[in-house]
């Protein structure tokens, strides 16, 4: 294998820790928490041990994308990975729940500070086509992750709650893999075509930042809430769910695994346009199906459209943003995404206090749709300012 792609290997290492920071160790959580049962509160803690990380992601990601842009990217990965190594394997020696939430919560900075930095080193290192295909690999390889580490932490979860923390040490190996293969890459001060300092299109990413938002609590109300709408009203247990949901995670990394192809076939606006309309159309498939076989195929449907939104959100605001500058832009991408994720429960839990989980899921079609349809009202706009953005870069940021 070549220096490059080891270089490559590594930085999609590094971006699977992402998904890594909650999945381990969800399946020894009951067990964690009759572990510590005499403690006061102990089942809503235990709860938080999964949700912590997210938490700080969102904290920890812009303070991340403001390191990596004033000392450097490469600093940045070094430093987090070993914060992650660190906290990550802490909640194995935690002796109270206190202790192992402090640890989460390092963990979640550490989660901000690995996904920006990788991030902005694929955006730094690649361009054009290289740069739309490694992206999609990117987010294949994090949610391929998701089901490979979950179904470790399952099997360590048998010998012992606290086994599952040790699958953190992974990010100790990657380090030194780091440490070996990555180099600061060169970023450039002067980015406008007249050689004056460039800034950041904030209301072009802010609209950007919205939709990966609103993208991320519409995909996981899946996780969230299809376990009690497949129990209560298919009859399915824990084995069937998780298979059920395996399946969207699969059919996410194939399509992410392909996205520079779609990416070369279609704009940033269009992509955004199809992926909420699947997204709606399996929702309101899920939400009404007779049977589970057409559950199952608005699954799939599920997760081809998610497979396109982390892809299209990291490559747009790359092309939009100057290299000198991309590194904060790239920790809002991160926090945009892990603020869905903590926000989801709460966002639609009057919802479902009101309506039975099958109306709910097409309710959610019918809004995404909506949103769909918003994104391609706004997308002239959005094609004029990102073109009228990228006229003003000096070519080597974006070509």
């Amino acid at each position: 294998m070549s220096g490059f792609s080891i270089l490559k290997l590594t930085l999609l290492l590094i971006s699977m820790l992402t998904i890594m920071a909650g999945t381990p160790v969800a399946p020894t959580l009951p067990k964690l928490a009759a572990a510590f049962a005499g403690e006061p509160h102990a089942e809503l803690l235990s709860r938080l041990v999964l949700t912590m990380p997210a938490l700080f992601t969102v904290i920890g990601a812009p303070l991340a994308g403001v390191v990596a842009d004033r000392f450097g990217r490469r600093p940045l990965a070094l430093v987090a990975l070993l914060l992650y190594a660190v906290a990550g394997t802490s909640g194995f020696f935690g002796q109270t729940l206190t202790q192992i939430l402090i640890g989460r919560a390092f963990l979640g900075l550490a989660v901000g500070g690995c996904t920006t930095a990788a991030t902005a080193l694929i955006t730094d290192y690649f361009r054009g086509r290289e740069r739309a295909d490694l992206l999609g690999v990117q987010a294949a390889f994090t949610t391929a992750g998701g089901v490979l580490f979950i179904s470790l932490g399952g099997f360590l979860a048998e010998w012992g709650w606290r086994f599952p923390f040790l699958i953190y040490l992974v990010a100790a190996a990657i380090f030194f893999l780091a440490l070996g293969v990555i180099r600061e890459p060169v970023r450039h001060q002067s980015l406008t075509r007249d050689g004056s300092a460039s800034g950041l299109p904030w209301a072009l990413l802010a609209a950007v930042y919205v939709v990966g938002l609103v993208g991320h609590i519409g995909f996981f109300s899946i996780p969230v809430q299809m376990p009690f709408y497949l129990q209560r009203d298919f009859g399915i247990g824990g084995v069937g769910t998780g298979l059920v949901l395996s399946l969207a995670t699969v059919f996410a990394s194939l399509t992410s695994f392909n996205y520079g192809r779609i990416k070369r076939r279609l704009s940033y606006p269009a992509i955004l346009t199809t992926l909420f309309s699947l997204m709606a159309a399996s929702y309101v498939v899920v939400g009404t199906a007779p049977a589970l076989w057409v559950l199952v195929a608005g699954m799939c449907i599920t997760g081809i459209a998610a497979g396109m939104l982390i892809p299209t959100i990291n490559n747009w605001v790359s092309d939009v943003a100057a290299s000198h500058v991309r590194g904060r832009a790239l920790g809002l991408v991160t926090t945009s995404i892990f603020l869905g994720q903590f926000l989801t429960p709460i966002v639609i839990a009057p919802v479902l206090a009101r309506v039975p989980s099958g109306t709910f899921f097409w309710l959610l079609g019918c809004v995404l749709l909506g949103f769909g349809l918003l994104v391609r009202l706004t997308a002239p706009w959005l094609v004029r300012r990102t073109r009228r953005v990228m006229d003003g870069m000096a070519p080597e940021e974006y070509t």
